[in-house]
């Protein structure tokens, strides 16, 4: 009888473990709508892993330092109390100017993951593109999307490729007079080196 006891309670406890866990899913689920509650969006593959670490480039007259960093099981919520978790990455950035060595931009020293401007939002068609979401609230919430595309042929580079529509920038906005939003990041195309 004891036998027979612990052989139900154990089956029990199994049940009750399969109800509330879920498989993660992996990295190129994007949506809200696709993502089930309380699931983990996962690098099962260990997609990021190439991209973490310190990248440089010098564009018009300044050096851009992209530290790469992952990060896990951050929890995502959303107003109708729907959440999941997720791996991600984040890009924390400083923007020098060569002539003089000041120092125009940065978020090295940012702790919160909240307060990045550069974040993962999941894979591109192509495994070795990953794209990230560019969301600045200093500068009226602008968003822009950018894609940092592994080099094939040299794993020490990876390619920047940005996109925006700056025809959404809001009236109230400071920036809405002259037509272009200010960024610390380039909004063109550039090649980041490996540097760390």
């Amino acid at each position: 009888m004891k036998k027979l006891f612990f052989i139900l309670m154990i089956s029990y406890g199994g049940c009750v473990i399969a109800q509330t866990l879920q498989e993660p899913v992996n990295l190129n689920t994007y949506y809200q709508s696709d993502i089930p509650n309380n699931v983990y969006v996962k690098d099962i593959y260990n997609l990021y892993a190439p991209y973490v670490g310190e990248w440089e480039s010098v564009f018009e007259g300044k050096t851009i330092l992209f530290k790469i960093q992952k990060l896990t099981h951050l929890e995502q919520s959303f107003p109708d109390g729907s959440h999941y978790y997720q791996d991600m990455l984040i890009i924390k950035y400083r923007v020098t100017d060569i002539a003089s060595g000041v120092v125009l931009a940065s978020t090295l020293e940012h702790l919160n993951p909240n307060t990045v401007s550069l974040s993962s939002v999941g894979v591109g068609i192509d495994i070795n593109d990953l794209i990230f979401q560019y969301y600045d609230v200093e500068r009226c919430n602008f968003s822009a999307s950018i894609s940092l595309i592994r080099n094939g042929n040299n794993s020490n580079q990876l390619f920047y490729k940005f996109e925006s529509n700056e025809n959404f920038i809001d009236p109230d906005c400071p920036f809405y007079n002259q037509g272009v939003v200010n960024l610390p990041v380039p909004k063109t195309d550039v090649v980041f080196t490996r540097v760390n």
